[in-house]
């Protein structure tokens, strides 16, 4: 399964540049779901930086 997605937001700066995707796919072994994430982890990180120190963020 493939999530794309998409985040705007006209408050902190995100815009539709902040695009990527989630992968969900299976282990054949154990059919335990095997989920890759990471681009939206590294998303959530940056936004939240923002959130916290929106001055900051600015300056980069």
């Amino acid at each position: 399964m493939k999530l794309n997605y998409e985040i705007s937001c006209c408050n902190c700066g995100l815009g539709p540049d902040k695009t990527g995707t989630v992968l969900m796919t299976y282990n054949e072994n154990s059919m335990q779901g095997v989920i890759d994430d990471s681009n939206l982890k590294q998303l959530i990180k940056e936004w939240d930086s923002i959130l916290r120190d929106p001055e900051k963020e600015k300056g980069n």
